[in-house]
């Protein structure tokens, strides 16, 4: 399996659109599968995996994904004769933490200047912490911009391929699209800066924000799990909320679609009936 994992990194490090994403999982599971024959492979060595790791099952199913995926590499390849299927694990216990209405107007309060435009962003958009952040005025080749002639922001560089963690791009809300025009500065590195300079990471000035606004159990990505809820409450269809969150559907059923008021709604009429 060593063999396996290196010529997969080695075939396809520089046509993925993260790869020190594919070598972080590489790197992770080399020392379990490095010395293992492809014929081990198993629901026992799979859920021994699981066990070695002792990470998240959503980080092990996104490793095994790899695993699973250089096998087939190798099997397009001619190197491995037969279908190997990797056995992932279930999907870990949905996160339901979001913020109401009246905590983000909280959170808000308490932000700095920075922070709020983040804040604000990513609620209306529902994108991921990094997607965000890397946000330009100007198109660019690796990160998102935001194009405010047409009204909309594209969360992928011009040079950037898709990737499982869709990005996509979104017609801007107007409410949104009035902040961003005054905020607008083509002349700063990125949409979200502080003193001048793009932002990595806002961990740490979120967590204060939340603290002074009496908020627990919240981080970032906490903000994307509120604008899904917050949209499917205000009564967004699945079919919309797919294209505009760019997120599976099967992604937004398991976590998201019992906080829909349309959830259910067919079965009403008939369950009503029952009791005539």
């Amino acid at each position: 399996m060593g063999l396996i994992l290196a010529q997969y990194v080695e075939g396809k490090s520089g046509k993925v659109s993260d790869p020190e994403r594919l070598k972080y999982a590489i790197a992770a599971l080399a020392p379990f599968w490095g010395n293992l024959t492809a014929d081990k492979v198993s629901d026992i060595t799979c859920r021994d995996y699981e066990m070695a790791r002792g990470v998240a099952s959503s980080t092990v199913r996104r490793e095994l994904g790899v695993l699973q995926t250089a096998i087939n590499y190798s099997i397009k390849r001619g190197v491995l004769s037969q279908q190997i299927n990797v056995t992932l694990p279930s999907h870990g216990k949905p996160k339901e933490r979001y913020l109401t209405r009246s905590e983000l107007a909280s959170l808000l309060w308490h932000s700095p200047k920075h922070l709020r435009r983040f804040v604000l962003i990513s609620i209306y958009t529902g994108r991921r912490k990094r997607a965000v952040l890397d946000l330009k005025w100007k198109p660019s080749a690796n990160a998102g911009w935001i194009d405010l002639n047409r009204g909309m922001i594209h969360f992928l560089g011009t040079e950037e391929i898709e990737n499982y963690k869709r990005k996509g791009s979104i017609l801007i809300p107007p409410k949104l699209l009035l902040h961003l025009k005054i905020w607008c500065d083509p002349k700063q590195p990125s949409v979200i800066t502080y003193n001048g300079r793009s932002i990595k990471d806002v961990k740490k000035a979120f967590a204060i924000a939340c603290d002074n606004a009496g908020i627990e159990g919240a981080t970032p990505h906490t903000l994307k799990h509120t604008a899904v809820t917050l949209g499917f409450q205000s009564g967004l269809t699945m079919a919309d909320a797919t294209d505009y969150f760019a997120t599976t559907q099967e992604t937004l059923e398991r976590v998201y679609k019992q906080h829909s008021p349309l959830h259910n709604k067919a079965a009403m009429g008939p369950m009503q009936r029952l009791g005539k």
